[in-house]
């Protein structure tokens, strides 16, 4: 039964007053029941979750009565925790990340010095086995290839295979580590948007092969070309008697010369090749920003799923800094 509204002007002055009191008793009352209601939700929250310590977000807030609304966010420290808790805590989060940096930079000397250890062994025992090996070729080889050919063999070759032990290893290992990361969060994240953001890969991969096997072609000419520098520069010093005797300076000058010519143009050839490499996968890469940025942006613009993927403007982000580390 739903009883009738009783006009103020019945109650008269002392029923107003009576009527107030009686309202604002029954809200108090309901506030009451309201908190106590919100708190028992909270402590159970803090059951469910386990504590991670002493100042956990949740654990904190077990047996505490909860405040009004004016003591959350006003800045103030919280009731656990006081100025000289942060301040100690802000002083351990930085002897933490200086203690970071400092391993970091010791590893990476480490790994220095371990990559050019390495490398110089392998360059030692190279140039040994290289050496027993010209030792034991028919005097018809010597015959078809210079002295400075072999030696460049020894010499500029081994150099290049212990160049490419060192660094360059690393780089190339740490590159498919960090494309296959990129590419297995990608798809976590959202496979449809992550098949969108590869959609340049293909282009990518057919343009490295391209200019590598180029860059390949040429460097082989390079070796070549050094090694008939070298074998023209032996040839000439050790008849360099000779030479002067028959009056032979100039020709064999000009000889030098066009070998060293030649050498120099294969070199630039291959620099052309590994200098344009970095330049296409760039451009290609902006290419595969834009393409994350117009369809994220266009798709947050209209509200619509991606196959069940709610777009969001972090989500866009995400993405772009993805693509760019490619």
């Amino acid at each position: 039964v739903v009883p009738e509204p009783v006009l103020p002007g019945a109650l008269g002055d002392h029923g107003l007053h009576r009527e107030g009191h009686a309202r604002d008793h029954l809200a108090a009352q309901r506030g009451i029941v309201v908190v106590g209601d919100l708190q028992r939700r909270v402590e159970r929250l803090a059951d469910a979750v386990p504590a991670v310590g002493a100042h956990h977000p949740v654990t904190v807030l077990r047996g505490q009565p909860l405040y009004g609304l004016a003591d959350i966010g006003d800045g103030a420290p919280g009731p656990q925790a006081t100025t000289n808790d942060y301040i100690t805590g802000l002083g351990a989060l930085g002897l933490l990340l200086v203690g970071l940096y400092v391993a970091g930079a010791l590893l990476t000397g480490l790994q220095f010095f371990l990559m050019n250890t390495t490398g110089f062994r392998v360059l030692r025992n190279l140039r040994v086995d290289i050496f027993h090996h010209i030792h034991r070729l028919s005097l018809g080889y010597f015959s078809e290839h210079e002295a400075g050919d072999v030696m460049s063999r020894i010499t500029n070759d081994a150099d290049t295979v212990q160049q490419a032990i060192g660094f360059p290893l690393v780089s190339v290992v740490q590159g498919i580590l960090l494309i296959v990361w990129i590419t297995a969060s990608m798809l976590q994240r959202s496979w449809a948007y992550a098949l969108i953001s590869l959609a340049m890969v293909p282009f990518m991969f057919f343009a490295t092969s391209w200019f590598s096997n180029q860059a390949r072609k040429a460097y082989r000419n390079v070796r070549v070309q050094v090694g008939n520098v070298n074998a023209n520069l032996q040839e000439r010093i050790s008849s360099v008697r000779e030479s002067q005797a028959f009056g032979r300076e100039e020709e064999n000058i000009a000889q030098f010369n066009e070998s060293n010519a030649a050498s120099r143009d294969a070199s630039i050839r291959a620099v052309a090749f590994t200098s344009a490499l970095s330049p296409t996968l760039e451009a290609l890469g902006y290419v595969s920003i834009t393409i994350v940025a117009g369809v994220g942006g266009w798709l947050l613009l209209q509200g619509n799923n991606l196959f069940g993927t709610t777009m969001s403007l972090g989500l866009m982000i995400a993405f772009i800094a993805y693509t760019q580390r490619f």
